[in-house]
């Protein structure tokens, strides 16, 4: 039987969670830089690379910026039902099991509170195999997606993100993908600039368009 294989993104994709990052990072700058920073300001620096935070804030001192991991870890912590499935995901992830794709998570998050999450929303067990953050080379290297799905043909792969890592990733590892704009700060623009084959606004449209995509194939 041929393998097919659908990989997503956690937060923005899998979690809703863009609230609790943004108060993270707006508490953490806010300590750092010694002035009260506003959500619109955090909107405007926030990067879903946390190197890239860095840069935009000309932060360079390796030292400040472990420490300023180390507050935001505290501050995002994992806690029970701080987080949540966006709607329609749990339907989405059962009917593609019950058309036989394999599942996969590929994300920026930290292992541990990855499966923490995921594990508490009864979804944990739906996926084969996690590729996090502290497990390899961060995105947008798409060394996660090698090392998930090592024996699988590319063109038998798609990816679902809302970021531009999640398709960069995607491109350079070869396979297609799927730009998630049900989160709000996913950018339309920016994902269909960079080649994604397709866009879904809605979890419940997402289905078909992997259908389409493998029957295409």
């Amino acid at each position: 039987m041929r393998r097919r294989a659908v990989v997503f993104d956690c937060d923005g994709t899998l979690i809703s969670s863009m609230e609790i990052v943004l108060q993270g990072l707006r508490q953490i700058f806010s300590e750092f830089l010694k002035r009260e920073i506003s959500f619109q300001e955090v909107e405007g620096f926030f990067h879903p690379q946390v190197e890239v935070i860095f840069s935009r804030l000309g932060i360079k001192d390796e030292l400040t910026k472990k420490k300023l991991w180390k507050r935001w870890e505290v501050l995002t912590a994992h806690g029970k039902h701080r987080y949540k499935l966006f709607p329609g995901i749990n339907t989405l992830l059962e009917e593609l099991l019950g058309k036989g794709y394999e599942l996969y998570v590929w994300t920026a998050r930290d292992r541990k509170s990855s499966e923490e999450i995921l594990s508490d929303l009864g979804v944990m067990g739906h996926f084969d195999g996690m590729r996090c953050a502290d497990d390899c080379t961060p995105k947008p290297s798409p060394q996660g997606l090698y090392e998930l799905l090592p024996d699988i043909c590319k063109e038998d792969v798609i990816v679902i993100g809302d970021s531009y890592a999640d398709i960069q990733g995607a491109n350079d590892f070869g396979c297609a993908s799927i730009g998630a704009i049900w989160c709000r700060l996913a950018s339309k623009e920016a994902l269909k600039g960079l080649g994604a084959n397709y866009i879904c606004a809605k979890v419940e449209d997402c289905l078909g368009l992997i259908e389409d995509y493998f029957y295409n194939q």
